[in-house]
């Protein structure tokens, strides 16, 4: 069952808290617009056919067709140095055939690991058998916001409930439709995503700077051994100094 409904302003304030609020600061739905209809549902009801490529093992192969699998699809992206695999042309149009990747398709891991998710960025692949694609539905869900939302603290906690599976979670196709979703108006999805691309570009930013002073500060320490155990670098009036300290 889906629940279209106005929200009020309070109850909505309380659904959106986060545990990172206090550096992404306010979410930016707007007060002005909370008499505009907000759908909730599954979220079935929100994208269109789910592609699943389970069931068959592709040929894999030293050179073909770049292989994405679960272990690829990390942290809202694909990581194509995690895992490299690659199965043959013949293979590769035997699996795509029962959808094709398109740009910005929304790639989900079903397990192993459970609920990882990106956006695709390139069409010339081929998807493993733990992953399945779909894209938002028209006029109701943009791709970028549904990764950002199913990326969330509150969604990756639901998909915990519906998982099974002792050693490594899982979770059936039949189940999506009960991973509940909120679709604001386009414009506002539209806000939202543009807001925490904005936010983690800083951190990505800040990121790429302590990464640059860490390597700079390794560096320094390797020549700073190197000149001390070299006689580079008289230490003799270190010694007397802290000897002296010791004495008084």
């Amino acid at each position: 069952m889906v629940i279209t409904s106005y929200i009020p302003a309070e109850k909505f304030s309380r659904a959106v808290e986060h545990p990172c609020q206090f550096w992404i600061g306010t979410i930016p739905f707007r007060l002005s617009i909370f008499g505009r209809r907000q759908q909730v549902g599954g979220l079935t009801r929100f994208i269109g056919p789910v592609v699943d490529y389970r069931g068959r093992t592709p040929t894999k192969v030293d050179a073909g067709i770049f292989l994405v699998t679960a272990r690829n699809i990390r942290d809202g992206r694909i990581d194509y140095d995690a895992s490299e695999e690659y199965v043959d042309p013949d293979s590769a149009a035997s699996l795509l055939a029962r959808g094709k990747p398109e740009i910005d398709d929304l790639l989900f891991t079903m397990e192993a690991p459970l609920g990882q998710v990106a956006l695709i960025d390139r069409t010339d692949i081929a998807l493993a058998q733990r992953v399945v694609k779909f894209r938002g539905a028209p006029d109701l869900m943009r791709n970028s916001y549904l990764l950002y939302w199913l990326m969330s603290t509150g969604c990756q906690s639901r998909l915990e409930t519906l998982a099974t599976g002792s050693t490594a979670l899982g979770i059936k196709a039949s189940k999506l439709g009960m991973i509940e979703c909120l679709a604001p108006p386009m414009d506002e999805q539209d806000s939202i995503v543009a807001l925490i691309r904005r936010e983690i570009a800083k951190l990505d930013t800040l990121t790429a700077e302590a990464r640059t002073a860490i390597t700079l500060l390794q560096e320094r320490r390797i020549a700073l051994i190197s000149a001390a155990v070299t006689g580079q670098i008289d230490v003799r009036s270190t010694f007397a100094a802290e000897a002296f300290l010791e004495v008084a």
